[in-house]
């Protein structure tokens, strides 16, 4: 008797493996199971195990730890700030700033076109260029047509059915690649701010200051860093991804007179005290 309830496997009519569960034996249990956990990431359009599904938004577990998975800063062992370990050198932590400063090897020449000391990226006629002379003067792209936008410009990628597309349409087409970007950067650059103060900001706010929501939380700068906003205790509060990626980078109140939100106190009395 193969099991109690099924005489063979439901899918492959089979008793010689083993049965697991709901009627399948073990190697099509296995593979009905990872099928149905997986699909195509919308961040990196590959077919993945799902870590995260938002909204209908697929994360497959590698962009999940990439761009949303939170590493807990620590206290580096040569400059004495907090940052992001990227080496241990026997009980010293080294943070990323001071690995690339003192233990990368990175070859320094003059360069032969601007003169200046910098990291050397190739040669021309046997002598030593940079990585910004290269880009400019040597690595000169041609532009051509786009086939969708149908406008002059510097080719970015050759899709699979041999469309030639521009930089701004394949970033059109891959936003939720670069908003997963965008808040890793966010996050690194939250990431100066002490960890006393990020708490601090945490217990004051406890859920989005801008729709109440306990879930998803994040931090969002009142003043946007493209316009000027600093990473300081007063121009950060707590919002849910929905509304901070809602917001982007526009104007705080703007945002909320067309939402339709009641603009938070925490944001009116910071401007009061600022005047």
């Amino acid at each position: 008797m193969w099991s109690e309830c099924y005489n063979k496997c439901t899918s492959c009519n089979k008793t010689e493996i083993r049965y697991c569960a709901k009627g399948l034996c073990e190697k099509c249990y296995k593979l009905e199971y990872h099928n149905r956990h997986k699909g195509i990431c919308s961040i990196c359009d590959k077919v993945k195990s799902i870590s995260k599904i938002e909204g209908n938004k697929i994360i497959c577990k590698t962009c999940y730890k990439k761009y949303f998975f939170k590493i807990k800063p620590k206290i580096c062992g040569i400059c004495n700030k907090l940052g992001r370990i990227d080496k241990t050198d026997g009980e010293k932590l080294i943070c990323s700033y001071c690995y690339k400063k003192h233990y990368l090897k990175i070859k320094i020449n003059v360069c032969s076109i601007c003169n200046k000391l910098r990291s050397r990226y190739g040669f021309k006629d046997g002598k030593p260029i940079c990585g910004f002379c290269y880009r400019r003067f040597i690595c000169i792209r041609k532009k051509e047509v786009c086939d969708k936008c149908k406008s002059m410009g510097v080719i970015h990628k050759i899709l699979s059915d041999n469309q030639r597309i521009c930089y701004s349409c394949y970033k059109k087409m891959r936003r939720d690649y670069y908003l997963a970007l965008n808040h890793m950067r966010r996050v690194r650059y939250i990431g100066k701010l002490s960890e006393i103060d990020l708490i601090k900001i945490r217990e004051r706010d406890k859920v989005c200051v801008y729709c109440g929501n306990n879930q998803n939380l994040c931090f969002d700068h009142i003043v946007p860093v493209s316009k000027g906003g600093k990473s300081e205790f007063n121009n950060l509060v707590l919002a849910c991804r929905k509304c901070n990626i809602s917001k982007r980078n526009n104007d705080v109140y703007e945002w909320c007179e067309n939402r339709g939100i009641k603009i938070p106190d925490l944001i009116l009395k910071r401007a009061i005290a600022g005047n």
